[in-house]
């Protein structure tokens, strides 16, 4: 009887080790959460910049509807990531910037999933992707709208070009030529630079033109303020 009670507690030991090491919730290299339905985004590259974001920041796969809020996400690591239990309601998959709430700040490639059916896996070879904070703001602010009138002609107001490839260069720890005491772009102060000061405030509505006009997302002014403040980095 004593043989057979301690037979029954070492069954009932070892289950429960079984039960706990399947419970884990951890996604391993190479598979998927086969336990959430619904359909599967595997992409695979490496992520250039993806460090230099600051706090409140992630780098992610993630899948929208109609809402700039993602439905899902998941953050992004070198090599491979596996985002799983994608509902019918997504439509899309980006490889993107979103904040702590999970809205949308950039994007930098956008996938369409739509003629995807349940529990499809699709594979998604990014190879190297810029995903800097100041690739973000070319993509998002600079090429949108400051281009047009900074270099995407023949011209570039205030010697100032915004284009793709020259942008850095001409911004940060650059002299303003309006006010040489002051930084286009002062690394570590976004108070002290001037192109925060006029995108963010009506400080250049007796110039030409009023700079406030172009950028009036909050989140959007505060990326410009974060990459200045944790260094401008490019």
């Amino acid at each position: 009887m004593r043989l057979n009670l301690t037979a029954m507690l070492t069954c009932l030991a070892l289950a429960a080790m079984a039960l706990s090491s399947c419970d884990e919730g951890r996604l391993y290299e190479g598979e998927t959460d086969s336990s959430r339905d619904g359909r599967i985004v595997k992409v695979t590259g490496t992520w250039r910049g993806a460090t230099q974001w600051a706090d409140g920041y992630s780098v992610a796969i993630a899948g929208f509807s109609d809402s700039e809020y993602a439905d899902i996400s998941k953050n992004l690591q070198d090599g491979s990531t596996v985002l799983s239990g994608i509902d019918d309601e997504v439509e899309t998959v980006e490889v993107c910037v979103i904040n702590r709430l999970r809205k949308r700040i950039a994007t930098f490639a956008t996938l369409s999933i739509a003629d995807a059916k349940a529990n499809d896996t699709v594979r998604w070879d990014l190879g190297e992707l810029n995903t800097s904070m100041f690739e973000a703001l070319q993509q998002k602010v600079f090429n949108t709208t400051c281009a047009n009138c900074h270099g995407g002609s023949n011209f570039a107001a205030a010697n100032l070009y915004l284009t793709q490839g020259k942008s850095y260069a001409s911004l940060v720890d650059v002299d303003s030529e309006l006010f040489p005491e002051m930084k286009r772009v002062l690394p570590g102060s976004a108070e002290g630079s001037l192109m925060y000061q006029i995108l963010s405030t009506d400080a250049s509505s007796s110039w030409a033109y009023d700079h406030s006009v172009e950028v009036v997302d909050e989140s959007t002014l505060q990326l410009i303020a974060s990459w200045i403040d944790n260094g401008a980095l490019e």
